[in-house]
């Protein structure tokens, strides 16, 4: 065999080995892509169950919320009462009726109703005093909130379980706001309030410290921020804790009642 013969056999034989390694390396790539596009989908498909998954629950939650809601919302609205002013007072033996008439309040069924005052009523005013059915004076406004028995009467009338005055009956001093002194540094206010002298409020006249902690509400009964209280504001207060022995006293301002 010549030379030449031998440098082709040779040439093909390596040739046929490269062939084979190639077809061999293809295969097993092939594989391999095989196995991690499967790879790929179990993981996509794992997150995509997972989203599936966290969205379900995600709904579940917001129906529960809702479903929370709106039982707590029927529950006031439903609730037999109403808010408003006193309109009429009248005894029915010993028992007091009162006349509430308002604008229809959130909470309560009524705009109008008959409430009918017994010894199991409690009564008490905005600052937790307790009040006799006798000291209900007409034009006061108050919440009143009835039994679950009603009549269909225009206006209905109930037994009163509850009655609060949207007032107090009792308190450290009652007056006009004369002067407003803010701290900026503890978000405090400082009011001089002067009033007439009354037999039911301790003083009528004294310095009251307003801070962060204390209960304002305004004439309806709605709790207010303490930017809403003004020079000229006609307010009632409940100091608490002890006050100051100067003149005017000083105290820390528990309720403030914005009339």
């Amino acid at each position: 065999m010549n030379k030449n013969s031998r440098a082709k056999k040779y040439l093909i034989i390596t040739l046929l080995i490269i062939g084979v390694f190639f077809m061999v390396g293809f295969k097993s790539n092939d594989n391999l892509n095989g196995k991690c596009e499967e790879n790929k989908c179990k993981i996509e498909d794992k997150e995509e169950k997972s989203d599936k998954e966290t969205l379900e629950e995600k709904d579940e939650l917001e129906r529960e919320e809702k479903d929370e809601t709106t039982e707590s919302d029927a529950e006031i609205k439903n609730k037999p009462g109403a808010v408003g002013k006193i309109e009429e007072i009248r005894k029915d033996g010993e028992n007091i009726l009162i006349r509430v008439k308002g604008d229809r309040h959130a909470g309560y069924m009524f705009d109008e109703i008959v409430a009918v005052i017994n010894e199991d009523t409690e009564i008490k005013d905005k600052c937790g005093n307790e009040i006799r059915g006798e000291d209900l004076k007409e034009g006061m406004l108050v919440v009143v909130e009835v039994g679950d028995a009603v009549t269909s009467s225009l206006p209905p009338q109930g037994v009163a379980k509850y009655i609060k005055v949207q007032d107090c009956s009792k308190g450290d001093v009652q007056g006009k706001v004369k002067k407003i002194q803010k701290d900026k540094k503890d978000n405090t206010l400082r009011l001089k309030v002067k009033g007439e002298k009354n037999e039911n409020f301790i003083f009528n006249e004294a310095i009251v410290i307003v801070n962060e902690k204390t209960e304002i509400y305004d004439s309806c009964g709605h709790k207010v921020p303490m930017n809403s209280i003004k020079k000229g504001s006609n307010i009632q207060v409940v100091f608490t804790g002890p006050v100051t022995k100067s003149i005017p006293p000083q105290g820390i301002a528990k309720i403030i009642l914005i009339q």
